[in-house]
């Protein structure tokens, strides 16, 4: 799948669809790996992110390199 501005973390999430920590985009994408489709973005108001992990509750969590965070995202929301 093209369109990403330097993707770093993946994670396989519940619906499976993949996360994609875009850390020059300041957001976590996601792509459907059936179709090859970039779905709409989880969240684009992060500071760098890198890494990602699915948590066993479904929330993604994400360690921000760029603010020196690490932020907990609901999936569904985005918050």
């Amino acid at each position: 799948v093209k369109g990403f501005k330097a993707p770093y973390g993946l994670a396989e999430l519940d619906d499976g669809t993949i996360a994609v920590a875009e850390f020059a985009a300041n957001r976590i994408s996601r792509i459907d790996p059936k179709t090859e489709t970039l779905l709409a973005p989880i969240v684009s108001d992060l500071k760098g992110p890198a890494g990602l992990q699915l948590l066993p509750d479904g929330q993604l969590l994400v360690s921000e390199t760029g603010g020196g965070i690490v932020s907990i995202i609901d999936v569904k929301t985005g918050k």
